[in-house]
């Protein structure tokens, strides 16, 4: 997810709360409190990872 961050081409970076997502990369993957929490950084990652590979880009 930080390559995620890093990316400024990043498709789905416009969707994502920079400063939410992370503090969870922050925090260690046994102290999340709600399994939503990181099912959500790995739909995003998935997105990510589907729009790249399809070449489609977000207007925001």
């Amino acid at each position: 997810m930080s390559e995620v961050l890093a990316d400024a081409s990043s498709p789905v970076l416009p969707l994502l709360d920079r400063a939410g997502t992370e503090e969870l990369l922050a925090t260690p993957l046994g102290a999340m409190s709600a399994q939503y929490d990181r099912s959500g950084l790995e739909m995003a990652l998935g997105l990510n990872s589907w729009l790249s590979a399809y070449d489609v880009t977000l207007d925001l």
